[in-house]
């Protein structure tokens, strides 16, 4: 009986060194280098991906920057919708601006019936494009 509860003691001794182990490894901040990509990713149409149409000469667009740094934002934007043969119809130039959510289309009226894509340009807090 003796020798059966001294191992139950060890077993149990045991397991509460490593449980508080990690409980203190956990603790203890990660030092991983940061990722320094960005991407945009979630681009939208009036909200939708890739519409088969959208029922509005201003459509709005909506994107979101990834990035793998902490605390990284966008500065400035830049959209650009060209018609399928690659011609520029509506440039925004570079807007100082860290909104990506509804920018409405400022260009010539757009036809019906036509398609058009649309690209955009993102800079960071550093200066990235």
């Amino acid at each position: 009986m003796k020798k059966r509860n001294l191992v139950q003691k060890s077993v149990t001794f045991a397991l509460t060194a490593v449980m508080a182990g990690s409980g203190i490894a956990s603790a203890l901040p990660v030092m991983a280098a940061e990722d320094d990509s960005k991407s945009i990713v979630a681009l939208t149409t009036d909200g939708l991906t890739n519409p088969i149409g959208v029922d509005t000469q201003t459509p709005v667009f909506t994107w979101q920057m990834e990035s793998g740094k902490t605390g990284a934002s966008q500065s400035a934007y830049q959209i650009t919708v060209m018609d399928m043969d690659g011609n520029t119809v509506w440039d925004s130039g570079v807007v100082e601006s860290g909104e990506s959510t509804n920018i409405k289309y400022e260009g010539d009226t757009l036809q019906p019936k036509t398609e058009y894509q649309w690209k955009v340009a993102v800079t960071d807090e550093e200066g990235n494009t």
